[in-house]
């Protein structure tokens, strides 16, 4: 779309600026289609009740890269292979890693526009719409880094499940953060949630992960707990 706007800008003849005009709007349809479809997926953790083992796989899985990301073990990476800042973006609004979907969603400070503005006074092009960023881009990480990681845990994945209640905790509490953003839940909240998760998980190791693991905002004097 960046490319065909140039070429509606900037085209001298008139049937290549109609032309790219029409692939211009047929693109656009097609960017709605698919932003009203990301829009319409379901729920990230729908299954917490009807699969209620994968879900909490899941979420010991999704917590641990997170905090592997946090910790440099593994980098992650988007759009052409450029490595995510983490420690610059973690706490940036909007930011966001979506591990289902090999998503990243960019803090708001990256959403860069790129307007095409036409400087020549003689001339009547004027930008049809910006251009922007788009907000989220495919995320990978290295095979053999994530290869390396992962052996921490077990020789084989399917056990990865069966790790210690604390480093159970770890990991949900990592994977709440990285859910909420700014929305801060209830500490009691978040301990009920643990607790039927991880049944043999103490509330002492749940405080001593929650004062570990939680930003500096979640564990302010006068939060309701």
């Amino acid at each position: 779309m960046a490319m065909l706007s140039q070429q509606i800008n900037h085209a001298g003849d008139k049937e290549q600026k109609t032309a790219a005009q029409e692939k211009y709007i047929d693109l656009s349809r097609q960017e709605r289609l698919t932003e009203d479809r990301l829009r319409h997926f379901p729920p990230q953790y729908d299954g917490w009740i009807e699969q209620h083992d994968n879900y909490v796989r899941r979420s010991q899985i999704e917590g641990l890269m997170l905090d592997a990301f946090s910790t440099g073990a593994l980098q992650i990476y988007y759009g052409g292979g450029v490595a995510v800042p983490w420690e610059d973006w973690r706490l940036r609004s909007a930011f966001k890693v979506y591990i289902n979907l090999s998503l990243v969603r960019l803090p708001r400070s990256e959403r860069l526009s790129r307007g095409i503005v036409q400087s020549d006074r003689d001339s009547a092009i004027t930008p049809a719409n910006p251009i922007r960023e788009p907000n989220r881009l495919a995320a990978f990480v290295s095979m053999a880094e994530f290869n390396d990681w992962v052996l921490k845990y077990s020789s084989d994945p399917q056990n990865v499940g069966a790790l210690e209640p604390k480093a159970r905790c770890e990991a949900m509490i990592a994977d709440m953060v990285q859910s909420n953003g700014d929305d801060i839940p209830r500490k009691a909240d978040c301990w009920q949630d643990c607790k039927t998760a991880i049944p043999d998980l103490s509330k002492r190791q749940f405080l001593r992960t929650w004062a570990e693991k939680t930003p500096e905002s979640w564990q302010r004097a006068g939060r309701k707990s």
